[in-house]
Order: structure tokens, then C-alpha cells, then sequence
């Protein structure tokens, strides 16, 4: 059985001020991957949202380290911030990640 639920019209504002609001915080945060990290921009394009590198660092340079490297958690004040709570500059972010992936491609040359 479906529930309808009734909104006011100051519901549907707050609502739409929200979204509106998050949407301009991600596109304020939006991080330039400079065009010498090609095999990254390949994966992400020139410009990636903090939490698309957090989510790619966590899936493509963590198996990788196995275990030795922690998970990115946050990014605050222009840097991301590892499980540990250790700052890490987006450039070297970029370049762990840039390596993940042109390593991958020459693998896969190699089949």
C-alpha cells in the first residue's frame, strides 16, 4: 500500500533550497586532475568530485598496498584526510591514483 504524504509549499522550499545548496558545495569542491595524470583523467576526466577520488582510492590503490594504506575518510581544507587522521595533499592523491591506473593499462597491453 502506497502512503501519500502531503508537503507545504515551505516543505518544497526547504527541499529545494537543500538541494541547491549541496549542489553548488560539490561543484565549489570540484578538484582539476591536470592533464599529466592522462591515465586518471581517462577514468575521471579534467575535473572529479572529492568523493569520486575517495571512492576510486578505496577501490583501485587499497587492494593494491593490501592492506598497508589507509582508507581516504574525508577531505577537508583542501586535502584528504586518511582512517588514521593523517592530511594528504590532493596532489599525491592524484598521483597514487594516476599510477593505479596506468599500471593497469600496461598489464592489460600485455595480454
Amino acid at each position: 500500500m502506497k502512503k501519500i504524504v502531503k508537503l507545504t509549499e515551505s516543505d518544497l522550499m526547504r527541499i529545494i533550497k537543500r538541494v541547491i545548496n549541496e549542489e553548488k558545495e560539490e561543484k565549489d569542491n570540484m578538484i582539476k586532475i591536470p592533464k599529466r595524470f592522462r591515465a586518471l583523467r581517462g577514468e575521471l576526466g579534467a575535473e572529479a568530485t572529492p568523493s569520486d577520488i575517495k571512492k576510486f582510492w578505496n577501490k583501485y590503490v587499497l587492494p593494491d598496498t593490501m592492506g598497508d594504506t589507509p582508507k581516504l575518510s574525508s577531505f577537508e581544507d583542501g586535502k584528504f584526510v586518511n582512517a588514521k587522521g593523517k592530511s594528504l595533499p590532493v596532489s599525491a592523491i592524484l598521483d597514487e591514483l594516476n599510477y593505479a591506473f596506468s599500471d593497469e593499462e600496461e598489464e592489460d597491453d600485455d595480454m
